[in-house]
Order: C-alpha cells, then sequence, then structure tokens
C-alpha cells in the first residue's frame, strides 16, 4: 500500500512540474516571429480548393489552457489579453461563442468596454438577450471575414483584438490582417490562439516517405473538411502577420500536451468530439495520427 501511494505522488508530481512548465511556455510567448520564404502551403492550398468542406465551424474551445486544476477555463485568455486596471479599455472580440469570457472580463475590469459578434443571427439574438441590461458589451452580427467593414466608416480604435480559435474560418487571412490593422490603437495588439499542422515534406528521392507523406496529409484532409478550418501552418500565419504588422510574439505546443492543461470535464469534451462527433476509434491509429499532428498556436501581433 505505502509502494503504491509513493507512486501516485510520483505521478502527481511529475504532471504538476509538466503542467507548470508547459503553462509558463504559454504565457510568456519567448518566441519572436520571422519572415521566412521557405513555407508549407499544402494545407492553405487545399482548403482554398476543396469542394469537401463541412459547413460546421471549430467553436468548441478545445484550446483551454489552466495554471492549477481548478483553474477557471478563461483565466488564461483573460491574462493574456493584459487588460490595465486604471484606465479604459475597449475590446474586439471577432468571433463570440456564449459570452462567458466577456461577462467574467466585464466582472474583473469594470471599465472593459466589449463589442463582440457572432457569425450566426440566431445566436446573436440569443447574446443580445442575454446581456440587455449590460452597458460593457456590445453584440453584432458578422463573419469574421467582413468585420473591418463595420467600422470603416468610423475613427474606433481598440486597445485589444481577440481572435480565439476562429482564425481558420477566416477564407482570407492576410486580408483580414491587412483590414483589420486599422482599427488597432496605438498601443495595442492582436491576440490570437488557433491551431496548425506539423507540417510535412515531399521527398521525391525516397518512395517510402513519400508514401508516408501522402497517407498523412489525406488524414489531415479530411480534418479540415471535417471542421472546414484552415489548419495551415505556424510560418504561414506569422509570414501573414508580419507581412502588415511590425512585431510577433508567439508560442506552440503539441495539441495532445493541452491534455496536460486540461481538467477532468476538458478532458471528457475532447474525448466527446472524437469518439461521438466525429465518430473515429480508438483502435484505427491512423486516424488518432490527425490529432497527433496537431499544434496549438498563440501570437501577439503589435504594430
Amino acid at each position: 500500500m505505502t509502494l503504491i501511494i509513493l507512486i501516485i505522488l510520483i505521478i502527481l508530481i511529475v504532471l504538476t512540474l509538466v503542467r507548470f512548465n508547459l503553462y509558463q511556455k504559454l504565457t510568456k510567448l519567448n518566441q519572436v516571429g520571422k519572415l521566412d520564404s521557405n513555407v508549407n502551403l499544402l494545407y492553405d492550398d487545399y482548403y482554398h480548393t476543396s469542394k469537401k468542406k463541412d459547413s460546421r465551424k471549430l467553436n468548441c474551445n478545445l484550446g483551454i489552457v489552466r495554471k492549477h486544476f481548478l483553474s477557471e477555463p478563461y483565466d488564461y485568455d483573460i491574462s493574456m489579453l493584459d487588460i490595465p486596471y486604471n484606465k479604459p479599455c475597449h475590446l474586439l472580440v471577432v468571433s463570440s461563442i456564449d459570452l462567458e469570457l466577456e461577462l467574467e472580463l466585464v466582472k474583473k475590469y469594470p471599465q472593459l468596454e466589449i463589442t463582440a459578434f457572432s457569425n450566426n443571427l440566431f445566436n446573436t439574438k440569443f447574446l443580445s438577450e442575454k446581456i440587455k441590461n449590460s452597458n460593457n458589451i456590445q453584440i453584432g452580427y458578422s463573419n469574421s471575414d467582413d468585420i473591418y467593414k463595420e467600422f470603416i466608416n468610423t475613427d474606433i480604435k481598440f486597445d485589444r483584438i481577440l481572435v480565439r480559435e476562429c482564425l481558420g474560418n477566416i477564407s482570407q487571412r492576410s486580408k483580414f490582417l491587412k483590414d483589420i490593422k486599422n482599427i488597432v490603437a496605438e498601443n495595442g495588439f492582436i491576440y490570437i490562439k488557433t491551431f496548425v499542422f506539423q507540417p510535412i515534406f515531399k521527398d521525391n528521392g525516397n518512395q517510402k516517405k513519400m508514401a508516408e507523406y501522402n497517407r498523412v496529409f489525406l488524414q489531415q484532409q479530411n480534418l479540415i473538411d471535417y471542421w472546414n478550418y484552415n489548419f495551415s501552418t505556424t510560418q504561414n500565419v506569422i509570414n501573414d502577420s508580419l507581412e502588415h504588422f511590425k512585431k510577433v510574439r508567439y508560442q506552440e505546443i503539441k495539441f495532445l500536451q493541452l491534455v496536460y492543461l486540461y481538467n477532468f470535464c476538458d478532458f471528457v469534451k475532447i474525448l466527446r468530439i472524437y469518439f461521438l462527433q466525429m465518430g473515429l476509434r480508438i483502435g484505427n491509429l491512423e486516424d488518432w495520427f490527425i490529432i497527433s499532428s496537431l499544434k496549438m498556436l498563440v501570437l501577439k501581433v503589435y504594430l
């Protein structure tokens, strides 16, 4: 019995240390984005040409980062927005799902003004009712690609712009960033959290590797079509950002490492999506690989 308790304690200590290191890594964003023309365009090209994409959206908040097991699901995002306590701040949420994050923000920062958009008309009406007694939050209806049109004839500037797990739903990423630059305040930034693929590269001199690359790419195509999401790559996102902005700080971790940052309900949610919604099986290692080839990418983009 003593040995079992000791083993459990060791496992808990190891898990705690791994969680701490991953959390520190994702909060520091100590990598500086640099332009690089050597990029893999397989995923962007496939996304824009595929006729098999479903209509669903990747808006299930899988990128949850918890500092502690009992931390709230939005604590990490709130801390990364770096909202000032003592002066007015205006936040734009490009794609809002349930307003839970926004409501937590205005509780903590009463001076904060939030403009949030939904790309679903019925959800927009629902959210408007949800915050009808709030003076801090305004709800709008717009596709993420077209949000800039809502401000094109105004002088409105945002201190923070949140693009959370919706960047891959934006069909023209570079144009979106170019447009959104016009409404970022002088000392503001864009906070982006998205998912990207670990890119594969062709090796024409090795037929065995070519066959493996093609197998992996077919599985990744399935994920792109299922979620109607351009997972792209880290470098492509950085290149598009630096085309219009001066500085990018970022960090990425493997998607499966998020398990260390989840609590039980988060872990159950991802299993439900994988097994029930997607209909995949634990015995199919090829299907598991499309999950293991994903990474979560977090960026702050500055003028």
